[in-house]
């Protein structure tokens, strides 16, 4: 976006006495955000969030003064206790990596990073007095403030308490200064304690200054669906219930809950990822372009919201709930009870209905599990046989071996379609809407589509080995290069205020009362048990084998 920064070393100092006001020095020097990272020895802090501020220090480094910004790690415990704990993790963790190699990144990056941190006071944040000291010293610095981002990698009953602290202690003196503060999931867990949480959000902080954190979004494969639809309309414009015959949002692991079911268990697949990453993933490649070609984020949010208000409620009898055979099991042995029960899923397959003018009718399937047969995810576009010509068949067509019609794939997260691309963040593409729509491509020649310059010709040898294989299809390329991490995209979207990488609170109630019904129907005493799956089957096979034991399937799957 054009800002430069630079980062400053903070100093937090006592700056009033009892019944004095603080000093107020003439600003100078750069503008500064002040971020503060609370619960910075935690485990998300130690996987993510420390090698997210290393990347916005190589910004910075690589940057002008224009910008700064100043770092507090902040934790519960006093600093003779948490500040050890930050340490051990930039010992273990901090290093330059493939991402950074835009910044041309060598070990004298890491050591001039940890020396800044080093002359960083540990602030313990504990009572609101904490909260009240830190910030008096941001705004007795002496230097402009730009604002303040507080990312909260915290348990999420604390938020409220947060919320109101930070409102409280915390909110610059400048109005033109703003407050962001970043929350992590789970939001609630279920549609009534997302509206408690929400409304206990909105008594403190206004919308704009809420910035909800689903990691999903800020991976470059999840990001490119939009980036495809606003930069290839003519693609865009088929997807309409005119053309589309389905669209499948997919996300498949082939690990199981083994150790991890204190969890797993409270919250099932559809709370872990149908409600979030995969309701998220689909408003993007659903929700209404108009004016968003300028980048306003409040007008993205609010197109998420009025497409995924467009659905119905899903319902168990449009769904197949499974649990893979051993999870009891998992259940029993990490809680040392062997008479312990679950119904809880572990895969779901549900078939959603939207109704708007666009997509009116066209059936929406939502499919996620634990220990399936691969590790996947990806959103696929089936385009109606009446609309465009068969395609010949191949072994190698992605999940579709006997099904010839024309689709698109986003492939959007690492690992490879086994029966399907090897593409990592990338796309497949059927070729003949292509040829339909004047694009010049002969019938079978394949196409690579490049960011700003459209659809290229290429030649099999270019092409991964799979997809070379595949009759008339094109290979959709992402950016050049190493993408970001997740979480160094979102911790640069919050201070750039991108709020449309985030979960607005009118879209979070939506993907909730989307998902609720289902979940009320699945927790009922008398429901069904779910349908035990055997571990590294397909999605398909499971359907197909609840189908096979009288399990009602709705014809969608």
């Amino acid at each position: 976006m054009g800002i430069t920064w630079r980062l400053t070393v903070a100093c937090l100092c006592a700056v009033s006495v009892a019944g004095e006001a603080p000093s107020t020095p003439v600003p100078t020097g750069p503008a500064v955000t002040n971020i503060v990272l609370a619960g910075a020895y935690g485990n998300l802090a130690g996987k993510y969030l420390w090698k997210a501020l290393f990347s916005l220090y190589l910004e910075v480094d690589r940057g002008d003064a224009d910008q700064a910004i100043k770092i507090f790690a902040a934790g519960r415990d006093s600093a003779d206790k948490g500040w050890p704990k930050v340490e051990a993790f930039l010992d273990a963790k901090l290093t330059c990596g493939p991402e950074h190699e835009k910044y041309q990144c060598d070990a004298e990056d890491v050591v001039n990073f940890r020396a800044a941190l080093g002359g960083i006071e540990y602030v313990q944040l504990k009572k609101d007095e904490h909260y009240a000291a830190m910030c008096d010293g941001m705004s007795a610095s002496g230097q402009p403030e730009r604002g303040r981002m507080f990312y909260l990698s915290v348990p999420p009953f604390a938020y409220a308490d947060l919320a109101k602290t930070i409102a409280a202690k915390c909110t610059p003196p400048s109005k033109d200064a703003f407050l962001r503060v970043a929350f992590e999931k789970p939001f609630g867990s279920d549609l009534a304690t997302a509206e408690v949480m929400a409304a206990q959000l909105a008594e403190h902080l206004t919308e704009d200054q809420i910035y909800r954190v689903d990691h999903y979004l800020g991976k470059r494969g999840v990001q490119q669906i939009l980036n495809f639809r606003l930069a290839a309309p003519a693609a865009d414009e088929l997807f309409t219930n005119k053309h589309v015959q389905s669209v499948k949002v997919v996300m498949t692991e082939a690990e199981s809950c083994e150790g991890r079911t204190s969890f797993y268990d409270e919250y099932g697949v559809v709370r872990d990822v149908h409600q979030n990453h995969l309701t998220e993933v689909l408003s993007l490649l659903g929700m209404d372009l108009t004016g968003l070609e300028n980048g306003d984020p409040a007008r993205a949010l609010k197109s998420k919201e009025d497409f995924l208000g467009s659905f119905e409620d899903a319902r168990l009898e449009h769904a197949v709930v499974g649990q893979y055979e051993g999870y009891t099991e998992h259940c029993r042995a990490d809680r040392n009870d062997q008479a312990y029960t679950t119904k809880t899923p572990t895969f779901a397959a549900a078939s959603l209905r939207v109704k708007n003018g666009r997509w009116d009718d066209v059936p929406v399937l939502i499919i996620a599990g634990k220990m399936l047969e691969e590790r996947a995810a990806y959103v696929e576009v089936q385009f109606k046989d009446l609309s465009y010509p068969k395609a010949a068949t191949h072994p190698e067509t992605p999940d579709h071996a006997t099904d010839p019609r024309s689709r698109i794939v986003f492939h959007i997260q690492g690992g490879a379609l086994k029966r399907g691309p090897e593409v990592r963040l990338g796309f497949l593409v059927a070729n003949h809407f292509l040829a339909t729509h004047d694009h010049g491509a002969p019938h079978g020649e394949q196409l690579k589509w490049v960011p700003g310059d459209g659809w290229e010709t290429v030649s099999g040898g270019d092409l991964p080995h799979s997809i070379s294989k595949l009759s008339a299809a094109v290979f959709v390329n992402g950016t050049a290069g190493k993408p970001d991490l997740p979480y160094d995209v979102l911790m640069s979207a919050m201070f750039n205020g991108a709020q449309d990488l985030f979960v607005g609170t009118g879209g979070l109630m939506q993907s909730w009362r989307l998902w609720d019904t289902l979940l009320t129907q699945s927790a009922e005493a008398d429901s069904a048990a779910p349908f035990v799956y055997t571990p590294g089957s397909t999605y398909r096979e499971i359907i197909a084998q609840a189908a096979s034991e009288n399990h009602r399937i709705h014809e969608d799957l």
